[in-house]
């Protein structure tokens, strides 16, 4: 179910209007990936109609703000038209290299130039060879093992994972201290995962996992089949470190990422 502050977002539903306007380009892409299937997709769910269209305007308001936005996108479209053609690369009109600029004229000129990285360093060899941590909650110590860090409300015993300066469930403001969460509890709740990003391997299971004294966290459930029948409610599980999938960034560091696999 959509909204008309999908199409012009006003004060003071910022938020509200941020969730419909993610709505409104999630319906357009589904359309898009869907059609060749025979799957129509539509902003708002309404039955009786035989070929629902992707927005069903409602209300003489709602058609005339659309219009509106429609207008001012049209308009601006022909007026950066010349730019828009002019940024475009073809055969015959080869890309910038680094330090070179896209120049448009009289409008912007797109800086392309490229910045240097150390090579061959000692500081590039100490950071290829030592992992990183994939999410800022995991914890690597110097000497010791690897952890996951909760931040806990001293006046209600509320945790959370990431820093934060007040408790948004007793309100409580300076009460929140770190504290070095559990590597064991019960999984929640999980997904069986068939489509993923290119490079990811499917089936994969992703769950929520209820960690013993507090923290839920969200992680892949590894060491076991990705079969409901394999996998039940309420089953203990433990967190596991391990290497993020063999991944490296630009730099060649390596990082090390947390997974849960059933309690041994």
């Amino acid at each position: 179910m959509s909204s008309m502050t999908g199409l012009v977002a006003n004060p003071p539903n910022v938020y509200y209007s941020s969730t419909k306007f993610v709505l409104e380009a999630l319906t357009e892409a589904l359309a898009k990936e869907l059609a060749p299937f025979g799957i129509e997709v539509t902003a708002i769910e309404i039955t009786e109609l035989e070929h629902p269209p992707l927005h069903l305007l409602l209300g003489n308001d709602v058609l005339t703000a659309f219009r509106e936005k429609l207008a001012g996108l049209s308009a601006s479209i022909d007026e950066w038209e010349a730019t828009t053609k002019d940024v475009g690369f073809s055969d015959d009109k080869p890309r910038p290299q680094g330090g070179q600029r896209a120049r448009i004229p009289g409008r912007i000129h797109v800086s392309l130039v490229e910045t240097p990285r150390p090579r061959g360093t000692k500081e590039m060899a100490e950071q290829s060879t030592k992992p990183r941590p994939a999410v800022d909650f995991l914890k690597i110590p110097e000497s010791g093992d690897p952890y996951l860090e909760g931040h806990k409300c001293k006046a209600c015993s509320a945790m959370y994972l990431g820093e934060r300066t007040s408790c948004s469930k007793c309100g409580a403001r300076g009460q929140i201290e770190a504290t070095k969460l559990a590597n064991k509890g019960k999984l929640y709740v999980y997904s069986i995962v068939f489509r993923s990003f290119p490079g990811i391997e499917t089936p994969y299971v992703s769950a929520i996992v209820d960690l013993d004294g507090g923290g839920t966290v969200k992680g892949n459930l590894i060491g076991v089949e990705p079969d409901p029948a394999k996998i039940s409610f309420g089953m203990p599980v433990e967190v596991v470190y391990k290497d993020a999938l063999g991944r490296k960034d630009r730099e060649g560091n390596s990082y090390l990422s947390y997974f849960f696999q059933p309690a041994s």
